[in-house]
């Protein structure tokens, strides 16, 4: 059954006690976006936590700006965050294609893979960012996957039944001490253009609707939610249909100016 709703705000879900509801502490987002849903895996999940985890995610459509993805959090300390997204834009040959990227945000992190990944030296931003882009290719899910290929080595990759063969996005490596993958983090839309901005014009966001996939047959969704300094402003709305989110957001014809 596709059920559609509108995402309300935190402050919204406080006063009425829904974010409760989902048995786990949700995460402070890293970046800015302006719709965040969490994930909770509920069984399968070994003690020390994930070797692997996969996320499909469809773009229906979105403009160059946006990033739509999934994070995953390092053991117990919620901080210990990477994030993987999809963020499409247009090349300077005006090819649109979809830039595949992880970001890690683990204190730490360190890469030898220097066609990949890269330090990005921002204050308060990732340690290390890894990205390869790729064909935009719309309605189809794009797979981003991370593993742990051993020692405290970290691979990342990105899928899509039009690609056929997963591409690397790149090898990193964790702190000896950093943990596993943990149950439970948060997807999100992200406009990167807002990121500095203290109080954007919340009307001109550009338009999005993309589908978030469980990484797992026993995953529960929480309540979305709007964040950041236009929550309740940006035309958001979630249908849910069967374990997918459908989340649109943005207003048509506007380009973020």
């Amino acid at each position: 059954m596709h059920m559609k709703f509108s995402v309300p705000t935190a402050a919204t879900l406080l006063a009425s006690g829904l974010l409760l509801v989902t048995g786990h502490t949700a995460p402070t987002p890293v970046g800015s976006p302006v719709v965040v849903t969490t994930y909770n895996i509920t069984s399968g999940i070994p003690p020390e936590g994930l070797s692997s985890i996969g996320f499909p995610i469809i773009i229906h459509d979105a403009v160059e700006g946006y990033s739509i993805g999934q994070a995953v959090q390092f053991g117990h300390i919620t901080t210990n965050q990477g994030t993987l997204a999809l963020q499409p834009y247009q090349n300077s040959a005006g090819s649109t294609l979809v830039r595949a990227v992880y970001s890690s945000y683990v204190p730490g992190t360190t890469t030898s893979d220097k066609a990949r990944c890269r330090n990005p030296g921002t204050p308060d931003g990732p340690v290390i960012v890894c990205t390869w882009s790729v064909p935009a290719i719309y309605n189809t899910p794009y797979y981003l996957r991370i593993w742990h290929t051993g020692d405290s080595t970290w691979s990342v990759s990105v899928n899509n039944a039009c690609l056929q063969l997963p591409i690397p996005l790149g090898t990193f490596a964790l702190p000896d001490d950093a943990g596993l993958i943990q149950a439970s983090d948060y997807g999100f839309v992200e406009y990167l253009p807002w990121t500095s901005v203290e109080q954007p014009d919340c009307s001109t966001l550009p338009y999005q609707r993309s589908t978030f996939w469980i990484p797992a047959e026993s995953t529960v969704w929480g309540f979305p939610e709007q964040t950041g300094a236009c929550a309740g402003e940006i035309n958001a709305s979630v249908g849910r249909l069967g374990t997918t989110l459908e989340v649109r957001s943005g207003f048509p014809g506007q380009t973020g100016a």
